[in-house]
């Protein structure tokens, strides 16, 4: 696969070097398979940032392995971390030692290599054939044509399109539990909304991605208040994800068997009339009516 068949073009970035310099004794060698597809992994000599199961004297940042956490020193200064992240623990080192600029730079060096890796494991569990689009890219490429009409442009389109590329990132590891799992997917077979507080679940634990957390969970509520997983209502459903959960839905009723649906693919103009009678019940009445409107004038049905 091309990088635009993984989803890399999507949201407009490109995968970036490994620009930052660890060095990770032996012993630590979980702290080292975390950390490795993000820095370079070299010498003592030629470290930015030193790993370290006991404090050590060095004029480069330590960070110090403790039971719940990190303590990162430097220049005599101490930052106490809790939580096992090595990757929150590196950029504390890098803004000590660079100063705040350069430790939201890395932070968001790490946010686009970690959602670039989790949108190419979705694209390659959803793809349906070699020269097909990808659910989630196609329900982000409505989502890039649709947004300018909801005047959402420039850096916060660039935003939700990488909310909508992981929008079902819940799903990832689906085929695992098909093929090992048999009990496991008879209690996905009737609880599918758990994708939703998965995915929830895995971008918040990512740190850097955890602003996603609110879309990925809430896509499938409903304007009515019957959707799921909390029943959210109206307004209270986060803006972008009654965006992306409109989109979503045009694309499974275009592509997918769904009982959920009508129990088959449906027609362009077949979906946008379900989704027009949607209005005010699954959708935002105001999405819903210049979906439905901008639509139709895309596929020439006005």
């Amino acid at each position: 696969m091309d990088n635009k068949r993984r989803g890399t073009d999507v949201c407009g970035v490109k995968i970036l070097e490994r620009d930052v310099k660890a060095f990770v004794p032996e012993e630590m060698c979980e702290v080292k398979d975390k950390i490795d597809p993000f820095v370079k992994i070299v010498s003592v000599d030629e470290a930015d940032v030193l790993f370290s199961t006991v404090a050590i004297n060095s004029e480069k940042p330590v960070c110090v392995q403790r039971t719940n956490g990190f303590d990162v020193f430097y220049c005599g200064k101490t930052s106490r971390l809790e939580g096992k992240d090595p990757l929150l623990a590196m950029a504390v080192a890098v803004s000590l030692k660079e100063g705040f600029k350069n430790a939201f730079v890395f932070r968001n060096r790490m946010r686009v290599i970690i959602s670039r890796l989790l949108q190419s494991f979705v694209v390659n569990s959803e793809v349906e054939g070699q020269n097909s689009m990808s659910h989630s890219e196609r329900v982000t490429m409505t989502v890039k044509k649709f947004a300018p009409v909801l005047g959402i442009k420039g850096q916060e389109l660039k935003q939700l399109l990488e909310y909508s590329m992981l929008h079902d990132v819940g799903k990832i590891g689906l085929e695992q539990l098909m093929l090992y799992t048999p009990t496991r997917l008879r209690e996905w077979l009737h609880t599918g909304q758990d994708h939703t507080i998965v995915g929830s679940i895995f971008l918040a634990t990512t740190i850097v991605l955890e602003d996603g957390a609110p879309i990925a969970r809430s896509h499938h509520e409903r304007w009515d208040g019957k959707g799921y997983p909390d029943g959210l209502k109206g307004e209270e459903i986060p803006y972008y994800a009654r965006i992306i959960g409109i989109c979503d839905f045009y694309d499974e009723a275009l592509n997918t068997v769904s009982s959920e649906i009508l129990g088959r693919p449906l027609q362009e103009p077949e979906v946008l009339e379900l989704i027009e009678s949607e209005s005010g019940k699954r959708f935002d009445p105001v999405i819903d009516k210049k979906f439905v409107e901008f639509m139709r004038r895309e596929l020439g049905l006005s």
